[in-house]
């Protein structure tokens, strides 16, 4: 999913920056891991927020139990992915 949004990213944002976070939240014996990407490129319309790579993404965040939530603006593409479900270390 990372691998498809970064190349989605560099083929298509005019942008010079990547960033990415991630941390996991814990509640009980379930740990949910939450990525954060941004980019600092031109954005896109919203037409194409229906286009091969993100449709691929979002099979893929489905196919994992996980959702993806995304705004494009005028200063870039911010993508943010729930993967909820991991094994805690016991």
């Amino acid at each position: 999913v990372l691998q498809e949004l970064i190349t989605n990213i560099v083929k298509h944002s005019v942008g010079d920056q990547i960033k990415l976070k991630a941390h996991a939240e814990e509640s009980d014996s379930q740990k949910t891991l939450v990525i954060q990407l941004w980019e600092n490129g031109k954005g896109f319309e919203s037409n194409r927020l229906n286009g091969k790579g993100l449709s691929n993404v979002r099979k893929r965040m489905t196919d994992l139990g996980g959702e993806i939530y995304h705004q494009s603006k005028h200063d870039g593409f911010e993508p943010f992915l729930v993967v909820p479900g991991l094994q805690t270390a016991q």
